[in-house]
């Protein structure tokens, strides 16, 4: 899936594995900045994004939730959208 690997906030520096904003995408989880979740099921979408259902763990918390993953055109910018909301990330270099 071309939307693996590391991202993070439009502001944040790649280098700063501490950003709010932090964001890796791997085969079978995602990994935020205070939560991971352990994919159960990727529906891929027309425009090369995919719409990702995972159980959530964090701060001692459990929790099901479905994000939408919507790529720009050239593949650096992803919007991740969830509950209602969106956030934008840039791709960190050390990502193919």
């Amino acid at each position: 899936m071309a939307l693996r690997g590391r991202w993070t906030g439009q502001k944040n520096d790649c280098a700063d594995p501490a950003a709010d904003m932090q964001l890796t995408i791997a085969p079978r989880e995602l990994l935020f900045h205070e939560s991971a979740g352990a994919v159960m099921a990727v529906e891929p979408l027309p425009d090369g994004g995919a719409r990702i259902a995972a159980r959530f763990t964090g701060e001692g918390q459990s929790w099901n939730r479905t994000l939408t993953l919507t790529p720009s055109a050239d593949g650096r910018l992803l919007t991740v959208t969830g509950d209602g909301v969106s956030a934008a990330r840039k791709r960190c270099p050390d990502t193919p």
